[in-house]
């Protein structure tokens, strides 16, 4: 108890993850997210992961909810979706973006966000700070 009592007095807030092991972020960081460059007209790999890697797609309405927002905009041309698997805990997605990745993720989470937030009055954080992203260079990849 004394070590968890040592990161909280640090600023650190616990952060329950899967199968009871616990792990600490630093309240009020903002970390920095990578610069990635000219992301248009290119197609990548992306995976993102949930807060504290909470199985939040365990659910229909949860999973479905992300399948309607990734529709929604790819509906929109804002990007070209390939291929997405949905997991408990994080999403894999194959996407061509119109603009750039950055935005194209910034619609697909914060659009979720708001829509989860707003229709099914989910309370709390949702997703992990950036995404990772593998650019897909050919057909091989």
């Amino acid at each position: 108890m004394q070590v968890i009592r040592f990161w909280v007095e640090q600023g650190f807030q616990p952060c329950i993850k899967l199968a009871g092991v616990s792990g600490f972020s630093r309240r009020g960081t903002v970390l920095a997210i990578p610069y990635r460059g000219n992301t248009g007209l290119s197609t990548y790999f992306i995976t993102s992961a949930t807060y504290c890697k909470r199985s939040l797609f365990q659910t229909d309405r949860m999973a479905g909810l992300l399948i309607d927002v990734l529709f929604h905009y790819r509906d929109q041309r804002k990007y070209q979706l390939h291929e997405f698997v949905i997991m408990p805990d994080h999403f894999h997605l194959l996407i061509t973006p119109a603009e750039s990745l950055e935005k194209a993720l910034q619609l697909i989470k914060g659009g979720f966000s708001y829509r989860v937030k707003k229709e099914l009055e989910f309370i709390g954080e949702i997703w992990e700070h950036s995404f990772h992203d593998r650019r897909v260079r050919d057909a091989n990849e």
